[in-house]
C-alpha cells in the first residue's frame, strides 16, 4: 500500500557533520584560539570532568575500601590540575580581550575566574594531602573526600558561572559580538 503525502521530504544535510570544528578562515587569536572558536571551554571541561570522576571513585573507594578507586581519583585530579592551569591561562587572557574594566561581564568573569581558582587551590592541597599524608592508604581518606566533595561543589558553580557567559551574555559566541569590538567585530555587550 502506497502513503500518499502532500509534504515533501527533501533530505537537510548529512547525518554527521564535522563543519563545527572548521578553523580554515578564521583569525588565530593566540591563547584565545581561532575568532568563534576559544580554547577555553574546550581546556576547561577536562578538569570538570576530572572532578566528576574523581568524587565518583572516591565514594566507591570510601563505600568499597578499594585502594584502587583511591589511586584513580589521585590520577584524575592530577590529570585534571594540569588542564586546569592551561584553563585558567586561557580564560585570563580571554578576560582581558573580551571584556571591558568596570562592567557587568567584567565582574561576572571574574566571579567564575575566583570559582575557578578556588577550584583548582583546594584540588592542589588535595593532592598533596593524597600524595604527601596518605600515599599508601587502603581507601580514601574522609578529608581527601570531603575535599573532592568541595572540588566538585566548585567546578559545578563555576562551570554554571562560565556557562552563563557563555549562554546569557553571548561572550566569545561567534555572531553576537564581544564587549571590545575593537578586537571582535560586532556589537558590545555588558557595557555600563
Amino acid at each position: 500500500m502506497q502513503h500518499h503525502s502532500s509534504v515533501e521530504v527533501r533530505p537537510v544535510g548529512r547525518a554527521i557533520s564535522f563543519r563545527g570544528l572548521r578553523l580554515r578562515g578564521r583569525r588565530f587569536a593566540g591563547l584565545a584560539g581561532w575568532d568563534g572558536k576559544p580554547l577555553h571551554p574546550s581546556l576547561a571541561a577536562v578538569p570538570l570532568g576530572a572532578a566528576v570522576a574523581a568524587a565518583i571513585f572516591d565514594v566507591g573507594s570510601t563505600l568499597s575500601s578499594s585502594r584502587e578507586l583511591y589511586r584513580a581519583a589521585t590520577l584524575v585530579l592530577l590529570v585534571g590540575q594540569g588542564f586546569t592551569a592551561l584553563a585558567v591561562l586561557t580564560g585570563w587572557w580571554e578576560r582581558r580581550r573580551l571584556t571591558w574594566p568596570g562592567s557587568q561581564v567584567r565582574g561576572s568573569v571574574n566571579a567564575h575566574g575566583w570559582m575557578m581558582l578556588g577550584f583548582g587551590a583546594v584540588t592542589f592541597v588535595d593532592l598533596g594531602l593524597r600524595r604527601s599524608v596518605y600515599p599508601n592508604s587502603g581507601h580514601t581518606p574522609a578529608i581527601a573526600l570531603a575535599l573532592t566533595l568541595l572540588v566538585l561543589a566548585l567546578a559545578v558553580l563555576g562551570g554554571t558561572l562560565g556557562g552563563a557567559l557563555v549562554f546569557e551574555d553571548g561572550l566569545a559566541v561567534e555572531g553576537k559580538g564581544d564587549e571590545r569590538p575593537e578586537q571582535s567585530p560586532g556589537t558590545a555587550i555588558g557595557r555600563d
